[in-house]
């Protein structure tokens, strides 16, 4: 009805959004009820989404609570097509997660875990329509909160990890940090030992490029050096072009 009636429902938004929000919040109203409620809620969006802006904070706090209900994939589901209507009609991208940092770690748990290909597919477009949180904006949000549901059998590095490792947000040091630990990952396989003398010339050519920029390196890429020094695999060159630079970190120091 509120679709087929969209200019005279805007009006009447605010009065009908506080019925349906009192009654998809209130404990006792059945999940049916609470799931068809909500999605009233994402069709009075679309007929009249900046009516609903002042309540945006509310909705997606109600929503986030649907969303993290493990016993109710109705209530889930209704939610989560109702976030992404208010994300594409009321503006509300980013924000929601800015307001509230644990959506983006229920978002990426569902979709891990929803097995559902209608289910998944209306995630994904539900995260796209929400937008891109900068990475360094995100880890200040998350801060040490940490998904209570996530693996931690081991560490996992990857990019994304190393650029929330980065303590200044310059894409030269983010850059520069992704490539030697890529070529510190070629030096610690043994199975690589034909590439070793290219990964320490390329090891070589940033140092000297980046000079005192990449002395922090310098533990990480000493030991490895040694290893192949040990070896035979490191060439004379590269020994002496490396002295000459850690003697030049020294000085600075």
């Amino acid at each position: 009805m509120i679709g087929a009636a969209a200019s005279l429902v805007k009006s009447y938004a605010p009065t009908i959004l506080t019925v349906l929000l009192r009654i998809a919040s209130h404990p006792e109203t059945p999940t049916p009820v609470v799931a068809h409620c909500v999605t009233g809620i994402g069709e009075l969006a679309r007929a009249a989404g900046e009516e609903l802006v002042p309540e945006i904070d509310t909705l997606v706090t109600l929503l986030i609570s649907m969303l993290s209900d493990q016993t109710s994939s109705i209530k889930r589901n209704a939610s989560l097509k109702t976030l992404g209507q208010l994300a594409s009609n009321c503006g509300a991208v980013i924000k929601p997660y800015t307001d509230h940092p644990q959506l983006m770690v229920i978002l990426f748990r569902m979709l891990r875990t929803e097995t559902n290909q209608p289910t998944r597919l209306e995630l994904i477009r539900t995260i796209g329509m929400l937008g891109a949180l900068d990475p360094f904006k995100h880890k200040v949000l998350q801060g040490g909160m940490d998904d209570p549901n996530a693996d931690t059998s081991g560490p996992r590095v990857t990019d994304i990890t190393l650029l929330m490792n980065i303590s200044t947000p310059s894409n030269d040091e983010y850059y520069q940090t992704v490539v030697i630990h890529s070529l510190v990952g070629v030096l610690n396989d043994s199975t690589l030992k034909e590439l070793h003398y290219e990964a320490i010339q390329a090891v070589m050519l940033i140092f000297r490029a980046q000079q005192l920029r990449s002395v922090s390196f310098l533990p990480q890429v000493c030991s490895l050096f040694l290893t192949d020094i040990a070896d035979s695999r490191f060439y004379p060159l590269s020994l002496t072009s490396f002295e000459s630079h850690r003697s030049r970190g020294k000085k600075s120091t």
